[in-house]
């Protein structure tokens, strides 16, 4: 009976029709089963299982696609790969509404715990492209996939338990899309569209930064785990992530400007108070504690302070060394006038807005800009700003 069902799809793939694809599709579409695991098996006596990665569903859609959209049946994910392990790292290159939609996008979006795991341990070699391709389809836009990356499509839909996977496979959490959005720009401009998502992408962000600080003090750990930190003599030093929170977007903006932008005060007083990132504790007496801000993105005016301070503090050398006897010193002179300026003084980056320069643009909401203002570091600044230029203004 068996032979006898089989016989027209054997005869179907000896003569190499597209439709013997077509019917394992359906099958899987179907949960049939014993049909799917008959027709992969004759692939395999044939030893044709890597054309399995050819068939095209439609705009690029591989099975293993299908699998993971129509069943929550990890059988059928795991026999395709085990079968056809090219088809992992198969995106959807030929369609720009789903550009670069790996099976690994759709586990995430569907929250399929299972798929996710198996694809990472079946991945082998290919782990850290799977783990990093950008989706950047046009259909993408303004959805959990707008962030593009796995791990960024993960927290965008708030499941901590893939978020926690991807993380112990070596996703990459400074990663940049090709906004050079992180994944804390994403959820920021994620919140920015659907407001009633803010306390989740809160959430969010506090299991991210929990996980940077892991990441900080396993590395700590890991640079040398037999030293003795109670001996005075003993050199330690901690390797510290929280320079993800400082990467700057295509936008020139960081996760903090972003919030600002958007006029997101809630996300914007989380960061700006996330210890040993842009607070740090000073002194605590038992009762009170004293922080100190770091305040060089909302007001660029102490940059220039910090500048000229350093620079009269800075003492030159007496005796002048002749760029002649220096190696690796041009003899000539580079002026302004010249042709061939150097890269660095003809492409400078553009400069990003302050905080408080976004905040008096006629666009930003005067709500927004009323409950940033009233954050204690930012209003120290605003005090302290009109203590020395109210004379300016005419005012007493």
């Amino acid at each position: 009976m068996e032979r006898r069902r089989m016989r027209p799809f054997k005869n179907m793939l000896a003569r190499g029709d597209p439709d013997y694809y077509k019917q394992i599709s359906k099958c899987i579409k179907n949960g049939n089963k014993e049909m799917f695991t008959s027709l992969l098996t004759e692939l395999n006596t044939n030893g044709q299982s890597e054309k399995l990665a050819t068939y095209d569903e439609g705009e690029g859609e591989t099975l293993l696609h299908v699998a993971v959209k129509y069943q929550d049946d990890n059988y059928f994910v795991e026999y395709l790969i085990n079968e056809c392990p090219l088809l992992l790292k198969k995106a959807r290159e030929m369609s720009s509404d789903f550009h670069g939609q790996t099976p690994l996008h759709v586990a995430i979006t569907k929250g399929n715990l299972g798929a996710v795991s198996l694809m990472i341990e079946k991945s082998g070699p290919v782990k850290t492209d799977l783990l990093h391709t950008c989706a950047t389809g046009k259909r993408f836009v303004n959805t959990v996939m707008m962030g593009e990356l796995p791990l960024t499509v993960a927290a965008l839909k708030g499941n901590f338990e893939i978020v926690d996977i991807l993380i112990e496979n070596e996703a990459d959490l400074s990663r940049q899309n090709h906004h050079g959005d992180t994944v804390f720009h994403s959820l920021i401009k994620y919140a920015a569209i659907y407001p009633e998502k803010i306390t989740p992408v809160l959430n969010m962000m506090s299991k991210l930064n929990h996980l940077i600080e892991g990441l900080s003090n396993d590395r700590e750990t890991a640079d040398d785990p037999d030293r003795d930190v109670d001996d005075p003599n003993c050199f330690t030093y901690t390797y510290h992530f929280s320079y993800i929170w400082f990467l700057q977007n295509h936008e020139c903006l960081t996760p903090l400007q972003l919030a600002a932008k958007h006029g997101l005060s809630d996300i914007f007083e989380y960061i700006l108070n996330i210890k040993d990132v842009y607070c740090i504790l000073s002194t605590h007496d038992g009762l009170f504690d004293v922080k100190q801000y770091d305040i060089s993105e909302i007001d660029t005016v102490c940059n220039h302070k910090t500048y000229h301070n350093q620079k009269a503090l800075t003492t030159r050398p007496s005796v002048k060394i002749s760029p002649d006897r220096l190696e690796g010193v041009g003899k000539k002179n580079v002026t302004e006038s010249d042709d061939c300026l150097p890269f660095y003084q003809t492409c400078k980056p553009p400069k990003p807005e302050s905080v408080l320069e976004m905040m008096y643009s006629s666009q930003y909401s005067s709500r927004a800009a009323f409950r940033i203002i009233e954050l204690p570091a930012v209003k120290n600044i605003v005090k302290t700003k009109w203590k020395h230029y109210k004379t300016v203004f005419g005012s007493g």
